[in-house]
C-alpha cells in the first residue's frame, strides 16, 4: 500500500533525511562536514552529560554490566559489526546509568542520525577500545569530572576518525 509508504517517506522529511522534489519523487539529502560535525558536538556534550551524570548514580550492578560489555568489546575474534552492536549496548547502558529520561531520548535521537551517517559501519571503533576501561574506572571512582571528559574524548576521537574515512578533511 501506498500510505505506508508515504508517511515513511513524510517522515524522513520532517528529519531533515530525503527532500521532495516535484513531479520526480524524493532525493536522500548528502551530509555536509558541517552536518557531521553539528551531529558529532551534540553527542558528545549529550554523552558527556550522561556519562557525569551517571559517576554520581551508577549501581555495583551496573558497573559490573559495564565491564562485562567492555570485556566482550576489547576481548579477540569480534567482528567489526558485533564491535560495533556492543559499542552501542555499552552506550546504551551508560546513558541509562543517567537515570535521566530526557537525556536518555535525546541521546537516542542523536544515535539514529549517527546510524543514518555511518550505515552499518564501525570504522569508528578502530583505536579506541582501551576508551571503555577508562570510562569505566571513571565510574567506579564517582569521579564526574573524569568520567564527562573520557567520554567526550572517547566521542571526538571517533569523529575525527569517521570524516578522515568519508574523506572529510577535518
Amino acid at each position: 500500500s501506498r500510505t505506508p509508504v508515504r508517511s515513511a517517506l513524510l517522515l524522513l522529511e520532517n528529519e531533515g533525511l530525503v527532500k521532495k522534489v516535484p513531479k520526480r519523487g524524493y532525493i536522500v539529502i548528502s551530509q555536509s562536514i558541517h552536518d557531521v560535525s553539528e551531529i558529532f558536538e551534540l553527542r558528545e556534550a549529550l554523552h558527556g552529560l550522561a556519562a557525569r551524570l551517571a559517576a554520581s548514580r551508577v549501581t555495583e550492578e551496573d558497573i559490573i554490566e559495564l565491564e562485562r560489555i567492555k570485556d566482550t568489546l576489547v576481548g579477540p575474534c569480534l567482528t567489526d559489526q558485533a564491535r560495533l552492536a556492543f559499542e552501542r549496548k555499552f552506550h546504551s547502558h551508560l546513558i541509562s546509568c543517567a537515570r535521566n529520561k530526557r537525556l536518555k531520548q535525546a541521546c537516542e535521537k542523536i544515535e539514529e542520525d549517527v546510524i543514518f551517517l555511518v550505515g552499518g559501519q564501525a570504522v569508528h571503533l578502530l583505536g579506541r577500545l582501551e576508551d571503555f576501561g577508562n570510562i569505566v574506572d571513571a565510574l567506579r571512582t564517582r569521579d564526574p569530572d573524569k568520567a564527562e571528559t573520557v567520554m567526550r574524548e572517547h566521542i571526538r576521537r571517533g569523529v575525527g576518525h569517521i570524516l578522515r574515512c568519508f574523506g572529510f578533511n577535518k
